[in-house]
């Protein structure tokens, strides 16, 4: 799954920040947007070893927080190029460097480690870093996630730097999440939905990612007409109760609600553009659909 966010400053210059979590070091590069301009990230206030990942476990519906540190000294490693259309982003030698990350002492007796790269480039070739990447890597599964004392439910909190302006350090994007979730077979599982406090994860916003199959249900819901002005029907195949939620495309809840099966909703109320639609039937799945208002 890959946290891949995009922010333009009012004098047009893009800054991108990409962040990989995987269960393994075997990864595929992902689609990402060229970036152009003559501003650039201070990396001094954008540093990678300051983003580790946070375990959270709910009991009796209070957060519990394990969280991690980056220890040891920094390695050099590798990280594929990205190549977006006719473009390459070839991340600085340089900058490419891992740590091991560990989870601190906890009540929870949740002890683990995993790996995390950092990686910088200059994608407009000015001499000054403008992208910045993080990978997370070997998550624990199976045997290893129950001996290191993780439950099934327990979620992982991954987070991107804030990234500031090189000059003037204007804050450019805040810090933005994504999270993972443990199965009843102990294997991580993307997942839109944060502990309680967390801001719900914008899918419109996901380059990739492989949904657990309770989330989302391919092809069982239809939403029609998409683009909409008024009103959207949402037909589903296997339950005729339905919930929905309308989010913006910074994560805002913006309209929610129960419904049927080829019911109409009413959508006057929204302003014109993209929205992230998730509907979940009497079975608890979840599906999500990108919407467009006009």
């Amino acid at each position: 799954m890959a946290l891949d966010q995009t922010v333009t400053d009012a004098n047009g210059q893009t800054y991108k920040t990409i962040a990989f979590a995987n269960g393994n070091i075997n990864y595929t590069p992902h689609p990402s947007y060229n970036i152009s301009g003559t501003n650039n990230i201070d990396v001094g206030t954008s540093d990678s070893f300051a983003s580790q990942p946070t375990v959270c476990r709910i009991i009796n519906g209070v957060n519990n927080f394990v969280n991690t540190s980056a220890v040891g000294a920094a390695t050099i490693t590798t990280i594929p190029n990205e190549i977006i259309g006719n473009t390459t982003i070839t991340w600085t030698a340089s900058s490419l460097l891992q740590k091991t990350v560990v989870s601190n002492s906890n009540s929870l007796g949740i002890n683990f480690s995993l790996t995390m790269k950092r990686g910088r480039a200059d994608t407009n070739n000015d001499g000054i870093v403008d992208a910045f990447i993080n990978i997370h890597s070997y998550l624990p599964t199976g045997t290893t996630a129950q001996n290191a004392g993780f439950l099934p439910g327990d979620v992982m909190i991954f987070s991107t730097p804030t990234i500031k302006n090189d000059s003037g350090g204007a804050t450019l994007l805040i810090t933005q999440y994504s999270y993972k979730t443990l199965n009843s077979n102990y294997i991580w599982e993307d997942t839109l939905n944060g502990p309680v406090g967390y801001p719900q994860f914008n899918i419109i916003d996901w380059v990739t990612g492989n949904l657990s199959t309770s989330e989302i249900e391919k092809s069982t819901t239809k939403v029609y007409p998409n683009p909409a002005k008024d009103f959207v029907t949402i037909k589903n195949e296997k339950t005729e109760k339905l919930s929905f939620q309308i989010f913006d495309i910074s994560g805002k809840l913006i309209l929610s609600g129960k419904s049927k099966s080829n019911e109409k909703i009413d959508i006057q109320t929204l302003e014109k553009g993209n929205y992230f639609l998730q509907i979940q039937n009497e079975n608890g799945e979840k599906e999500n659909i990108k919407l467009i208002k006009n």
